[in-house]
């Protein structure tokens, strides 16, 4: 049946309504005679075929263009004629006629109804007709004008244009999976999800029945990895073996990078072996590219068609080819990336260890400083040490001689003052000149004084080598007390007072301890780097120019219980912010003003305490309340 066209403008040459226009003018243009034989050669000469009926649809007329298609030759012998005398099938009459009534009846014109048409020589055309009521002077309908368009070639163009848009379109779908993998291949590193969503975009795309990918592993056995299979059919994921002939006669083949396509299974020659094996499968045809990785054959992609034989296309052998090669390159990317991932762990392991070894090297480094330090100062005060102690063993040494000396020398001057009561003027003009008496009372008091100095520079000397202790480098229990005492005989200078500050009061705030089992001079060490930071952090106070209501002090109290012995060195200075306390322990990080501080102290404190001796050193402060530094030691240190 003839199909009505949309409303789009018509492509006729001469419009159906411009033909009254030409008969009229026609007219005005000569006899009647004339007219009508004028009016019939335009007619002739108009690429569409005409014609009009009265409003019985009895042919009054045509063009010659519609007298040939229809078989008359001569328009003039068309008068007359109805649609039973003219070749058409009796579907098209009936068509026709309907028509007819239609545009008549209701005074409507029927525009570009698209039909197809039998011709006079039996060929079948398309045609394109319009059918527009024909009206008297008054403007009664009297019958209708046709045209008619031959659009066979634009209905084949249009055919044509409509395979190729479907072709365009499977080929835009094609290219579309393509990408689609291309994108998963650049976004994700796991190939099994890229080809678990591939397999089954292909299966629809190709409407095969399954789609796998087979992979190979040792002795070319292998399994379905991946499968897209659509019901009735049996699933083959998982392994399913081999057939006998492939090593043999496919292994080299598929290495090549070629395919094998088998239209039917049943019909086409191949090896007995392959056909049993596809038939377990209920395989009747099938199309198989290799999956390449680095140039070594890595698996299959294969698609399946179970339902009957099938022509595989070349396009569709180009579209697995193409999917089959970025499987290879998405194979390849993920293994590289779990290689990278491997790479990766081992480097962050190594840069790890090696972090540690340089954390270590570091506090090495930082431990032989401070080491070198302290060994330099307990050297040097050793040094010191020992050169007053040789004088002043050598003055203490010889005071017993000058007192007995001096008492013989008394006894000596009273035995001449009892035998010779009148000594000669010149000798009472000398004794009276030296005040003899006075001088004999006087040097009594030196020689006292003299003593009393050599035994108190004595205790120094003997103090100094207790700080140092170099020849305590073990294990050994000592007095707490007087490692403390010999670290502040030692700073005692620091504490007096300057330009600025009055004397930093010292309060010792003893408890009755045990000896203690430690390392003498390390411990000291400690004693030292506490006190010595906080007589800094007062200092560091005033220069800030932070008033303060008290005068600065600094606080050692010890205790201690059945397992622990407790040391606290505090101060009232301005304390340590919350933002610096976490890090007050890391070597090189210190809070005093460039140049005046190394950041080693605490560290190597912390150090000693923690792992020398199995205790802890912790710190309690806030701004402007000053700061406690806590040492808890065992007191009796485990064998290493």
């Amino acid at each position: 049946m003839p199909e009505p066209l949309n409303s789009e403008p018509s492509n006729l040459a001469l419009p159906p309504d411009c033909m009254q226009q030409l008969v009229m003018s026609s007219l005005e243009a000569g006899s009647v005679h004339e007219t009508t034989e004028f009016l019939q050669l335009v007619l002739d000469n108009i690429p569409q075929y005409i014609f009009w009926k009265d409003r019985n649809s009895v042919y009054l007329g045509c063009n010659r263009g519609w007298a040939v298609m229809a078989g008359i030759g001569d328009p003039s012998r068309v008068v007359g004629l109805t649609e039973e005398d003219l070749p058409w099938t009796q579907a098209e009459r009936d068509w026709y006629l309907e028509c007819d009534r239609r545009v008549i009846d209701t005074d409507t014109p029927m525009l570009r109804i698209k039909q197809s048409q039998r011709q006079a020589d039996g060929r079948i055309s398309w045609r394109e007709t319009s059918k527009l009521p024909l009206h008297d002077a008054e403007g009664n309908v009297i019958g209708l004008l046709g045209t008619i368009e031959d659009i066979t070639e634009r209905k084949l163009a249009e055919d044509l244009m409509a395979r190729s848009r479907e072709a365009f379109q499977q080929l835009a779908k094609q290219k579309e999976l393509l990408n689609q993998v291309s994108t998963q291949i650049r976004r994700s590193l796991k190939p099994e999800v890229i080809q678990q969503t591939t397999v089954h975009e292909i299966r629809q795309l190709l409407n095969a029945d399954r789609v796998v990918i087979y992979r190979f592993e040792e002795d070319w056995r292998g399994q379905v990895v991946v499968e897209s299979v659509v019901a009735p059919w049996c699933s083959t994921l998982g392994d399913f073996g081999v057939d006998d002939c492939f090593v043999e006669k496919y292994a080299g083949f598929y290495l090549q990078g070629r395919v094998k396509a088998i239209n039917d299974v049943q019909a086409e020659s191949i090896d007995p072996c392959h056909r049993d094996f596809l038939r377990q499968l209920e395989v009747q045809a099938n199309l198989i590219v290799p999956i390449l990785v680095q140039e070594g054959l890595w698996g299959l992609l294969i698609a399946h068609q179970c339902t009957g034989p099938r022509q595989w296309q070349e396009v569709e052998i180009e579209l697995l080819q193409a999917l089959a090669g970025q499987f290879g390159v998405a194979i390849q990317q993920g293994e590289l990336h779990a290689q990278t991932k491997r790479s990766a762990a081992i480097a962050r392991e190594q840069a790890q260890q090696l972090e540690v070894t340089l954390e270590n090297l570091k506090q090495a480094q930082s431990q032989l400083i401070q080491t070198e330090k302290m060994s330099s100062l307990g050297r040097m005060v050793a040094g010191i040490a020992h050169e007053i102690n040789n004088p002043v063993t050598f003055i203490y040494g010889n005071m017993t001689h000058l007192q007995h000396y001096y008492s013989s020398l008394t006894e000596l001057l009273n035995l001449y003052q009892q035998h010779y009561p009148t000594p000669p003027p010149a000798i009472v003009q000398h004794i009276e000149t030296i005040e003899l008496n006075y001088l004999l009372e006087d040097l009594d008091q030196v020689l006292r004084s003299v003593e009393v100095g050599s035994m108190r520079i004595h205790d120094i000397v003997m103090s100094l080598r207790s700080f140092s202790r170099l020849d305590e480098a073990e294990k050994k229990a000592i007095d707490i007390h007087e490692g403390l005492d010999s670290t502040l005989l030692i700073l005692q200078p620091r504490l007096k007072a300057m330009s600025n500050r009055a004397d930093i009061q010292l309060v010792k705030n003893y408890g009755c301890l045990p000896l203690v089992e430690c390392y003498p001079s390390q411990l000291n060490q400690v004693f030292m780097n506490l006190i010595d930071n906080a007589i800094d952090a007062l200092n560091q106070q005033i220069e800030a120019g932070e008033s303060t209501q008290m005068p600065p002090y600094i606080k050692i109290s010890t205790q201690a219980d059945s397992d622990n012995v407790v040391i606290s060195i505090s101060d009232n200075g301005p304390g340590i912010p919350a933002a610096d306390q976490s890090r007050l322990f890391d070597p090189f990080f210190t809070t005093k003003p460039i140049g005046k501080g190394t950041g080693l102290g605490l560290s190597i404190s912390h150090q000693i305490v923690t792992e020398r001796h199995s205790g802890c050193l912790t710190v309690l402060s806030t701004p402007e309340n000053g700061t406690e530094f806590r040492v808890v030691i065992p007191l009796h240190q485990s064998d290493p």
